[in-house]
């Protein structure tokens, strides 16, 4: 909390986007603290975000994009870690790859807080 972790994915980002790699970045649609659809950062560094309700949506969503950004993990169900390394492993069929992951990280009882960056291999 308060590390920066937030601002260092909007500057990963970001330098991505330089790079003209296609970049999205995902935020729990419950998380309005600062902003409804933008990730804040606390020094007030944001980017517009895709609030999404689900680990399924996010996933729907990241399809196509190059690199991936998930903010406030912990407050997608445990399903968000299969999920980041699915699309990690390379995107495509990446929905087979999470559904697989998430039964394997639902049964150990895996999750991850805080901001994931998820390059996606092309």
């Amino acid at each position: 909390m308060f590390s920066g972790k937030s601002e260092e994915m909007i500057r990963r980002l970001c330098r991505a986007e330089i790079a003209s790699q296609s970049v999205v970045i995902f935020k729990p649609r419950i998380d309005d603290r600062y902003d409804a659809t933008d990730v804040v950062s606390h020094a007030g560094i944001r980017m517009r975000a895709m609030p999404v309700g689900s680990v399924a949506e996010l996933v729907e969503h990241a399809e196509g994009f190059e690199v991936v950004g998930i903010d406030e993990a912990q407050f997608f169900e445990h399903a968000i870690v299969g999920a980041a390394l699915a699309l990690a492993d390379g995107g495509a069929g990446a929905n087979e790859q999470y559904e697989a992951r998430c039964r394997d990280c639902h049964e150990a009882g895996t999750a991850e807080a805080g901001t994931a960056l998820v390059t996606v291999a092309a």
